[in-house]
């Protein structure tokens, strides 16, 4: 079926009721086929929203504490002596920013709603809620806000005397006379400020270090402890729920595809009996159309039901053992096979038409050469008495079986008693 679906379409692509399709024809059917691309492709989109998105149960607040809690796992696992060209590590520990949120314009409903609907996902939040609401952390975060306004300001502080400084370094190279100056200082004196400024930004930022950490927290030990041991479960929880809604969303487009190709088919043979020459060619367009996404969302259902790292981990093992030659030969003898396929269709396609060309040629001859009152066969004339030709020594007459009287050998129906042979 789907062999004469391909051939009838290769056949009237551009052709109405074997009549060649005008250039205006041309660009409407090619407008017709870009639209009914674009309504089915809508269509497709519109299966999206009856299925269940995984963020729905395992939201971005919730994969993404996962996955900070086993980045620093491995940070603070990992062998500080072979990593010293790893210093500026993101996530070292859990800190204060990590647990705050704008209580004036999210309530904690909406933090929980963040975490997704799943269980898990929302035990977390809530263990996430009693860290941000604890008030150790509260009295923490205070602290925190000021030492960090503090810290701006000092580096302002900080930046202003440097330029000072470096201007009255050059008044004191050009050795110009203080009582001239318009600094209001000398540079012994704002080089001291400086470093006055540098120790007080390092005893803040040492004070802010210490309080950044929630480490010391009892509800963060439990929230801590949870991620820890949850964390691979809702981590799997997770990845099958994306696995489970590419299966179900490609489900539902095969729902939504597969009815159109029927439907289209079945009206294509429609139109095609009753001679509806235009219609018929344009509910194949549909059909088909339908089949190119059909096919597509197939491989793609194929692509994600085998597991992607299985060629990476038999490339790897290939590779292991110095078998890796093995590849080649594969893709040589698989394209090869391909290429061999398209070849023989070809040359099989292009004998058929030759010797369909051929038969026409041969009918046609014989049907001139009858005209003629030759041999159909080789061409000579013959006389009345023959009964054989002189040239091919084909019979030129036959007998009926009905009547039993000769008649021309090429004749369908006798010429006596209108018998059809």
């Amino acid at each position: 079926m789907i062999k004469k679906i391909f051939t009838s379409y290769k056949n009237s692509l551009f052709e109405v009721d074997n009549k060649n399709l005008t250039t205006g024809s041309k660009a409407s059917l090619f407008i017709f086929i870009l639209i009914v691309f674009i309504i089915i492709s809508s269509g497709i989109q519109m299966q999206k929203g009856y299925v269940t998105y995984p963020t729905t149960s395992f939201d971005y607040a919730c994969t993404s504490k996962i996955d900070k809690n086993r980045e620093i796992n491995k940070f603070q696992s990992r062998d500080i002596s072979k990593d010293i060209y790893n210093s500026n590590f993101d996530y070292r520990y859990w800190s204060l920013e990590d647990f705050k949120y704008d209580h004036h314009h999210k309530s904690e409903s909406q933090v929980l709603l963040s975490f997704g609907k799943d269980a898990r996902c929302q035990k977390m939040g809530t263990l996430y809620l009693d860290v941000a609401n604890d008030a150790f952390y509260k009295d923490k975060l205070i602290e925190y806000k000021a030492l960090k306004n503090n810290i701006t300001k000092i580096n302002s502080q900080i930046q202003t005397a440097e330029a000072q400084y470096a201007s009255m370094l050059l008044e004191d190279i050009a050795q110009q006379d203080h009582n001239l100056s318009i600094l209001s200082s000398s540079s012994s004196k704002v080089k001291e400020k400086i470093r006055l400024l540098n120790d007080q930004l390092q005893h803040l930022e040492q004070r802010l270090d210490e309080i950044d950490n929630v480490g010391t927290l009892d509800s963060f030990q439990s929230f801590k402890n949870y991620l820890d041991k949850n964390s691979d479960e809702i981590d799997t929880a997770y990845k099958e729920a994306i696995k489970y809604y590419k299966f179900q969303y490609t489900l539902n487009v095969f729902l939504f595809l597969l009815p159109i190709w029927f439907i289209f088919y079945f009206v294509y043979r429609l139109f095609k009996r009753k001679k509806y020459h235009i219609l018929a060619h344009m509910s194949l367009h549909v059909a088909n159309v339908s089949a190119v996404f059909i096919v597509f969302y197939l491989l793609s259902l194929i692509y994600d039901v085998i597991p992607k790292v299985f060629l990476s981990k038999l490339i790897a093992l290939l590779s292991q053992y110095n078998l890796s030659v093995l590849l080649n030969l594969v893709a040589i003898l698989f394209f090869m096979s391909l290429f061999g396929f398209f070849i023989y269709r070809i040359q099989k396609n292009r004998s058929r038409e030759f010797h369909e060309d051929s038969s026409q040629r041969d009918a046609a001859l014989k049907k001139e050469r009858i005209l003629k009152g030759v041999c159909s066969y080789c061409g000579k004339v013959p006389r009345a008495e023959d009964k054989f030709c002189g040239g091919c020594a084909q019979a030129l007459s036959k007998e009926c079986p009905q009547c039993h009287n000769t008649t021309q050998v090429d004749d369908q129906y006798c010429r006596s008693c209108a018998h059809k042979f």
